[in-house]
């Protein structure tokens, strides 16, 4: 029994040793959990993050002394955020949140502060501000805006989704055959942020253009209408018209006018105009696609040409002849009367010579025209058996007389047409009677007029 007692006691001091030791590692390890340095750090930009945070600080706080000091907690919707600075305050939170989401974010969520013992690190502004500003940035995305008449009023995940919407919105209204309907006023922009849970799917933007244009379409029953206007800026939907657009073809029978031909004549002078053919109009037929919106047409173009009858000119002759110019050919004097003596040697007063004339037999007063265009040389009686007489110069050597007459209605000078009128016939000179003597000279030499004047007058 005596020689146990050694062993009893060394074995009871080991004992104890070792309970010692596990005490002072529990005391050691509690007091460094507690330590300030050992304090998890925040994690930024989520919220899962942020609860692991708020856990590890809260167990932490548990087991503080209770003399560790009283500081500003911050809270964005009940969610602890952590201690701020010295001087922090809500309102410069606020601002300072609102800064770094701008316009494209909405600060929507309460912030909060909470008088607590804690020995956390504190957090500066700008640090908290970014935790909020990642949390609420959480719950948002990217998505494809449609605007009505320049009024954000729908957003969806892209613009396929918004455009077989409008396709399909459009698809389901009664309309007449060769009609179809436009909404005007619709455009589309990307990267237009929103909270996610407000994406809106094709029947909500049915619904939508639904009540921006008063027209029916059946949809199902769990539209959330509070999307279908949470995206409109102003008190009222936007108003969209819906243009009822018809394209007909129409046809129109015109009349082709006929075009006048005025072909140059150098047989004719200045200012003569002589109908050759006279001209008739054409038609043709006019195909037209017409554009009508709203029973109003808005465009016209010419589709088609068709001519039925082709239209036939008019033609005249144009004289190009300057007044007094010779034509080159010549006319009768006169258009009465009959030829009583032709160009030839004849016995006439006792004597045989030479008649260098052709003798129209006509009364006195008949009119006499000019054989051909020229310059009047002589328009008197010079006494030599012509009595009065005209003389007319036709250029080229070629003269004209008129002799015997009773009147001249031209002078020395004047530039006559062919056909102009002289003057009168009579009896004037050596006559046996009222007549005209015409005479042809070519240089000076009298000529056979019948061999210069038509054939027939």
């Amino acid at each position: 029994m005596n020689k146990k007692l050694p062993v009893i006691l060394l074995s009871s001091a080991l004992l104890l040793a070792l309970a010692g030791a596990v005490a002072l590692s529990a005391f050691l390890f509690r007091e460094k959990e507690q330590s300030p340095e050992a304090a998890p750090s925040p994690l930024p930009e989520t919220e899962s993050s942020l609860e692991v945070s708020a856990e590890s600080e809260s167990e932490a706080e548990e087991s503080l002394p209770e003399d560790l000091p009283t500081v500003e907690v911050f809270y964005y919707n009940g969610l602890r955020l952590g201690v701020a600075e010295e001087g922090v305050s809500a309102a410069a939170l606020t601002e300072q949140i609102r800064s770094l989401l701008g316009k494209d974010y909405t600060l929507d969520g309460e912030l909060t502060v909470a008088q607590e013992q804690c020995a956390a690190s504190p957090l500066s502004l700008s640090l908290l501000a970014e935790k909020v500003a990642g949390i609420v940035k959480n719950d948002y995305t990217a998505g494809c805006g449609l605007y009505i008449n320049g009024v954000l009023s729908a957003v969806a995940e892209n613009q396929k989704i918004l455009e077989k919407a409008v396709s399909l919105f459009i698809e389901k209204q009664a309309k007449e055959e060769g009609v179809r309907m436009e909404l005007r006023g619709l455009s589309y922009q990307s990267d237009v942020i929103v909270k996610t849970a407000d994406l809106m799917s094709g029947n909500e933007v049915c619904a939508l253009l639904s009540l921006c244009t008063d027209l029916k379409m059946e949809l199902p029953s769990d539209i959330n209408y509070a999307k279908v206007d949470r995206f409109v800026e102003s008190e009222t939907l936007p108003h969209v018209t819906p243009v009822l657009v018809e394209v007909k073809s129409e046809e129109v029978v015109e009349q082709i006018p006929f075009e006048t031909l005025l072909n140059e004549d150098k047989t004719l002078y200045e200012g003569t105009k002589i109908l050759v053919s006279a001209g008739s109009e054409g038609s043709k037929k006019l195909t037209y696609t017409v554009t009508y919106e709203n029973g109003v047409e808005v465009s016209r173009s010419l589709s088609n040409i068709l001519v039925m009858v082709e239209p036939i000119n008019e033609v005249y002759r144009v004289g190009a002849l300057a007044k007094g110019s010779a034509t080159g050919s010549l006319m009768w004097p006169t258009t009465e009367g009959y030829i009583s003596s032709h160009y030839g040697y004849r016995y006439l007063f006792g004597v045989t010579k030479l008649h260098g004339g052709t003798d129209i037999a006509i009364v006195t007063g008949t009119k006499l025209y000019a054989a051909d265009g020229g310059t009047v040389i002589c328009a008197s009686d010079k006494g030599n058996g012509y009595g009065i007489y005209v003389i007319i110069d036709h250029g080229n050597g070629m003269k004209t007389y008129y002799a015997h007459m009773s009147k001249v209605q031209v002078k020395v000078g004047d530039k006559v047409n062919k056909g102009d009128l002289l003057g009168l016939s009579g009896a004037t000179g050596r006559v046996t009677g009222p007549h005209l003597h015409f005479e042809v000279r070519i240089d000076g030499v009298q000529k056979d007029p019948m061999l210069y004047l038509p054939k027939t007058r």
